[in-house]
């Protein structure tokens, strides 16, 4: 093999490992963005708890479909009790899933959260660029 062919394969293959590197770089920067993106949520969810806001909880971090199913049959109130009443343990595992590193679907349009707490797992969709609860 003459040193032109060996060097035309090695420029080719650092070609080609430069743009797998890139395209795992978008990638983890996605998954850092929607990391960061969590944890904000779940920061302002403990804060609308912490001030007894179940309604405002509700309205910002329900998706609007789940919303508006919410508002025409009557649920509201009921999921704003049911939130009162175990308040403690979901504040306990939303401070968890702050420290804990969300699991996301192939497509980033869902993110689970599995906190030691004896809680169902917190789940997350994201709709049109912006993550909801999906409780």
């Amino acid at each position: 093999m003459s040193i032109i062919t060996r060097t035309a394969i090695i420029l080719l293959t650092l070609l080609l490992l430069a743009a797998c590197g890139k395209e795992s770089a978008k990638e983890k920067a996605a998954v850092t963005d929607d990391e960061q993106a969590l944890r904000v949520i779940i920061t302002e969810m403990i804060s609308f708890i912490e001030l007894e806001d179940y309604e405002g909880l509700f309205k910002k971090f329900a998706s609007p479909e789940d919303w508006a199913r919410m508002d025409t049959t009557g649920s509201i109130e009921k999921a704003m009790r049911r939130v009162a009443m175990f308040r403690e343990p979901m504040l306990q595992g939303l401070r968890e899933a702050l420290a804990v590193k969300p699991v996301f679907s192939e497509n980033h349009t869902k993110a689970t959260i599995m906190v030691p707490s004896e809680i169902p797992d917190f789940v997350f969709r994201k709709i049109d660029g912006k993550w909801y609860s999906s409780q």
